[in-house]
């Protein structure tokens, strides 16, 4: 026994020159190591079962056995190994739950379930997650009130709106429209119908619809006033 816990001791030393995160099989368990400050380098053994134990191939961090998934040798809570499928660094799921960031979206449904675009330059999301009963972004439902009749845009930089008819969406937010046949997002921050003028998920209380244009992605303004990031900055008539 005392023979083979050197071996083991020598095995990880001489794995510490590679430098590089993920999991390893020695004899009867699976070790997780990773670097930290300046030439630092640490193993654990996390319980996992070896026998069964796999590593994802692309993204290295994930891995499952007989029972359970791990992310950076943590338990997924709840997750069933066997059938745990990675969407993508931010979505996974198995025969009972879809999660996001490791934590389960609740109502979520398995079998139905398709992740986002993602804007892996700027690690975003750009388009919504789904299944059959609505849609989602990152682990928020929408509770959308028309799902067939549901579009989305996105604006680069996070902006992602979405519309069912009397809604509008903007991130995981619903909002009313005044007047849905009038309505257009402007810029990806801005929107209006022939009534109301919106910033975001807020309506821009006082801005003047019929003359209201934005002049960059966060400035607008109307014939009264300037706006900036959904602010009164200036008024034209004093």
């Amino acid at each position: 026994m005392k023979q083979k816990h050197i071996l083991i001791i020598s095995i990880l030393l001489s794995l510490s020159s590679c430098v590089k995160t993920g999991y390893t099989k020695i004899f009867e368990k699976v070790y997780y190591h990773y670097s930290y400050g300046e030439g630092g380098y640490k193993f654990f053994d996390f319980g996992a079962d070896a026998s069964s134990f796999k590593q994802d191939s692309w993204y290295e961090e994930f891995g499952t056995d007989c029972n359970y998934a791990y992310f950076r040798a943590k338990r997924i809570k709840e997750s069933d190994g066997p059938s745990f499928k990675i969407l993508d660094y931010w979505y996974q799921k198995d025969k009972n739950h879809v999660y996001y960031n490791q934590n389960i979206i609740e109502g979520a449904d398995p079998l139905t379930f398709s992740s986002p675009n993602t804007d892996y330059d700027n690690n975003m999301q750009s388009s919504y997650a789904e299944d059959k009963n609505d849609f989602y972004y990152k682990d928020k439902s929408l509770h959308v009130v028309n799902k067939k009749g549901f579009k989305q845009f996105f604006y680069g930089f996070d902006q992602l709106w979405g519309i069912d008819g009397n809604h509008y969406y903007y991130q995981e937010k619903r909002c009313n429209i005044a007047d849905p046949k009038s309505f257009i997002i402007l810029d990806g921050i801005y929107a209006k119908d022939k009534l109301k003028v919106y910033y975001k998920n807020t309506i821009l209380e006082g801005a003047d619809a019929s003359s209201f244009k934005t002049t960059s992605i966060f400035k607008g303004e109307d014939k009264y006033s300037k706006y900036n990031m959904g602010k009164k900055t200036f008024n034209k008539t004093q």
